[in-house]
């Protein structure tokens, strides 16, 4: 599979395990280390910064969403009053107001952003150094896991698709 973008005259080549999950696991040690080194104002601070961010990014969705809805308000009452030119064209003005109904439930409901909303606002009120640092921790954690058991499970992939390849070579030769 990993030479599939190579020529077919190209010699293979055993393939092998990529750093990604090595450079993340770097990542997230310093991070973590960081972490343990910050004060406990620094800790809130971090927190508040993404939260303010978080904060700012669902009113902005929110916003987004009103015009979103408005518009397509205008268009589903531009779809109810167009008069089909064919009987057969009927289902397809069917069909647009049931897309638009679905779009406006599915894609302009603020019900999620809101909570959210409420959510960090709450939250940026109530910042406990220990629990943001534990929460932090615990996060850094659950990633450094991920990428230790990601790259033993691509090491593992990589042994076993290089053992079938070489069991091929070697079936052919016989």
């Amino acid at each position: 599979m990993h030479m599939r973008e190579d020529s077919l005259g190209a010699e293979y080549i055993p393939a092998t395990v990529d750093d990604y999950h090595l450079k993340e696991l770097k990542n997230y040690q310093e991070r973590l280390d960081k972490v343990n080194a910050m004060s406990d104002e620094e800790i809130v601070n971090e927190r508040s910064e993404e939260l303010n961010y978080l904060i700012n990014l669902k009113k902005e969705t929110l916003a987004k969403m009103s015009v979103d809805k408005e518009r397509l308000i205008g268009i589903l009452n531009k779809v109810e009053t167009w008069t089909p030119p064919t009987e057969s064209h009927e289902e397809l003005k069917t069909f647009m107001m049931k897309q638009i109904v679905e779009t406006i439930d599915w894609d302009c409901d603020p019900k999620y952003s809101e909570e959210a909303l409420v959510k960090s606002k709450d939250e940026i009120q109530h910042l406990n150094a220990d629990i943001v640092r534990r929460e932090m921790i615990d996060k850094i954690k659950w990633n450094i896991n991920y990428h230790t058991e990601g790259h033993e499970k691509q090491i593992k992939r990589v042994e076993e698709a290089n053992k079938w390849v070489e069991d091929l070579f070697k079936s052919l030769e016989a």
